[in-house]
C-alpha cells in the first residue's frame, strides 16, 4: 500500500498536538508533533530532508507531521507528494492571540533585538516572520494570525481537493477528510478482567503452577 503524507498546520500548537495524538491512536498512523520547526524563510532542502524522515518511519500506512511552520511549505509539499493532505485548523482569533501570548513567555520571535529586554529562542526564532522592531507581540501576534489564516484561506482556496481549512475543535471532521482508518474496537466491559481471571484460574491448575 502507498504510504499517504498528511501535514496539519494552523496557530495553536495545543489543538495541533491533539490532532497528532488522535492520529497515533488509529490503526495504521504515524504523526508527529513538531518533529522538526522549518524556518519561515524556506529552506527546501532541509524541508526535503525533513520529508524524507517522515516518510522512512517504520510503522505507519499514513504518515506525516503537525506544526505551524509548514505553512510557506504547503505548495512544495503538495509539488513533491501529489498524494499528500493538507489540513489547516483556525481558532478563534482572540482566543489564539491570548494563548499564543501567553505561551511565548518572556521570547519575542517576531523582532530582531538584543536579548535585552525579551530572550532568545534558538529552535523557533526563525520559524516566525519579522516585523519592524517597534511592534509589540500582542500586535506582532495578531498580524501574525491575520496573515497567517488569509495565506492559507489562499492555499485551500488553490488546491480544494488536497487542502482544507477547519475549526479546531473539529478534529473528528479533520480525521474524517484526511481519510484515518476507524479506530481500534475496544473489548466489552468485563471481558478483559474474565479473560485474564479464567487464564489466571487455569495456570493455578497446571502442574507446576505454569
Amino acid at each position: 500500500m502507498e504510504r499517504r503524507l498528511v501535514i496539519a498546520l494552523g496557530i495553536g500548537p495545543r489543538r495541533l498536538e491533539r490532532l497528532a495524538q488522535r492520529l497515533c491512536e488509529l490503526p495504521g498512523c504515524a504523526v508527529s508533533h513538531e518533529a522538526r520547526p522549518l524556518p519561515w524563510e524556506p529552506d527546501l532542502a532541509r524541508c526535503d530532508a525533513l520529508l524524507d524522515d517522515v516518510l522512512a518511519r517504520p510503522e505507519g500506512a499514513i504518515v506525516g507531521d503537525a506544526g505551524f511552520y509548514w505553512l510557506p511549505y504547503v505548495e512544495h509539499v503538495l509539488a513533491r507528494h501529489p498524494s499528500a493532505r493538507v489540513v489547516v485548523l483556525r481558532g478563534r482569533r482572540d482566543d489564539a492571540v491570548a494563548r499564543f501570548v501567553e505561551a511565548l513567555g518572556p521570547v519575542h520571535p517576531f523582532v530582531a533585538h538584543d536579548g535585552t529586554r525579551w530572550e532568545r529562542s534558538e529552535r523557533w526564532d526563525r520559524c516566525y516572520p519579522t516585523y519592524p522592531p517597534e511592534t509589540g507581540r500582542e500586535e506582532a501576534v495578531a498580524r501574525f494570525w491575520g496573515e497567517y489564516h488569509a495565506r492559507a484561506r489562499a492555499l485551500v482556496q488553490r488546491f480544494p481537493e488536497r487542502a482544507r481549512q477547519l475549526d479546531s475543535d473539529a478534529v473528528d471532521a479533520a480525521l474524517a477528510w484526511l481519510d484515518a482508518p476507524a479506530p481500534r474496537p475496544r473489548p466489552e466491559p468485563g471481558r478483559g478482567l474474565a479473560r485474564a481471571l479464567a487464564t489466571a484460574a487455569a495456570r493455578r491448575f497446571r502442574p507446576g503452577g505454569r
